[in-house]
């Protein structure tokens, strides 16, 4: 079950559910950030519980929610019937980027973070590879930089060469 799992002060992670995406299964996880302004910013969504959700909108009130890599755009959607206020940003769009319909995109992230969390992160796009685009953050006051897809680890399966020089 997944837990809001204090990382920094004022910065969590919740580990979600395994999805299928390409034909191979990937953990899911997202960071949670109470900004200096004392509203919530969510990182790449995922499902959770009630009770973890609840525990979340204690923090303050759900203001952004980001998509960081083009992987995760689809996560946002459900987010966005939660909380349809929350303004919602997303990388560019590539050949690769998964969503589900259209969403009211506030905008689109860069190397510049927007003046809604420009206290709290500093941010750049990482670009160059064809297969992976994504925007990193730092969280200033806690010195942790965050990651979406840009690092993995998936351990090697014995007689499953294609898959192995893939992942």
């Amino acid at each position: 079950m997944a837990e809001c799992e204090e990382f920094a002060h004022n910065l969590w992670v919740v580990e979600g559910p395994k999805v299928r995406d390409m034909g191979f299964m990937f953990t899911t996880r997202m960071a949670v950030a109470k900004l200096s302004d004392c509203s919530i910013w969510v990182n790449s969504p995922v499902s959770v519980p009630f009770d973890v959700l609840q525990r979340i909108t204690q923090l303050g009130p759900v203001k952004y929610l980001v998509a960081a890599t083009p992987r995760h755009v689809w996560r946002l959607t459900a987010w966005h019937e939660l909380f349809p206020e929350a303004q919602l940003w997303t990388p560019r769009v590539t050949p690769l980027t998964l969503k589900k319909g259209t969403l009211p995109l506030t905008g689109i992230l860069g190397d510049e973070p927007p003046h809604a969390w420009k206290n709290d992160f500093d941010q750049l796009a990482f670009k160059g590879s064809p297969l992976i685009e994504e925007v990193l953050f730092l969280h200033r006051s806690s010195g942790t930089v965050i990651l979406d897809d840009l690092i993995q680890i998936h351990p090697m399966i014995k007689g499953r060469p294609f898959r192995n020089a893939l992942l």
